[in-house]
């Protein structure tokens, strides 16, 4: 329903944060049972890629929970495709915060799946999910949030000099067709291709609905200012 409407802009934006914070909440409070929690969803298997696709239209009306979302779900063609978008985006300052936030939830026991794969260097899923990282960090101004993202990628690039290992998108990954593609000719090695979704789609959904913002902030923007009546 979220997904479908758009007249309610304001509130399906409003609903998506606070169930966004919901889940966070949630998935702080029970990291002891999160191996349970996370068995389908996380690796977008048959009914968590189903829970995936069904959240991903609701969720694009937040472009971090989105991009949080895909982390979450491991589907990181996807998160850097969405983080490339970031720059066509209204940067605010709720947005810089909300991307600190999720800097900061990194390090939370719920994506302890994210930093272990990040040292697996010669995985295809590597380059997209490293590139993922550094645009956050490239979106976030000097922090603590900044400084902890930095101090953990540069890690990983020491370890990938360190095992003289070349970045695998350079030698081994075909130029997209255009900047919002996945990489083509490898999609069956993605979580998303393998559970059967399509990528593409996704964005597109991502793309109408950040439209539908634009065009609703221009016509606020473009509303005469109300008419203050003299008092008394």
């Amino acid at each position: 329903i979220l997904a479908k409407s758009f007249e309610g802009k304001e509130s399906t934006t409003i609903t998506v944060n606070r169930t966004k914070k919901i889940i966070g909440m949630h998935r702080k409070l029970s990291s002891p049972m999160q191996p349970q929690h996370q068995a389908g969803f996380a690796t977008l298997e048959e009914e968590g890629a189903n829970v995936f696709a069904s959240l991903f239209p609701c969720w694009c009306h937040n472009p971090v929970a989105t991009f949080s979302l895909c982390l979450l779900a491991r589907a990181y063609d996807v998160a850097f495709c969405l983080v490339k978008r970031f720059s066509e985006l209204e940067v605010t300052v709720g947005f810089l915060m909300q991307i600190d936030k999720l800097v900061q939830l990194l390090e939370s026991p719920i994506f302890v799946h994210l930093r272990l794969q990040l040292l697996d260097i010669e995985a295809p899923y590597h380059a997209p999910l490293l590139k993922s990282c550094y645009g956050l960090l490239m979106l976030l101004p000097q922090s603590d949030a900044f400084r902890s993202l930095n101090d953990r990628l540069t890690t990983v690039c020491n370890l990938r000099d360190n095992l003289g290992v070349s970045p695998i998108i350079a030698s081994h990954m075909p130029a997209a067709n255009h900047p919002g593609d996945v990489y083509p000719g490898v999609g069956q090695l993605f979580i998303t291709k393998r559970a059967g979704l399509d990528s593409q789609q996704l964005l597109a959904s991502f793309d109408e609905v950040m439209e539908l913002h634009r065009q609703a902030r221009v016509s606020r923007q473009q509303q005469p200012p109300p008419i203050k009546t003299p008092v008394g």
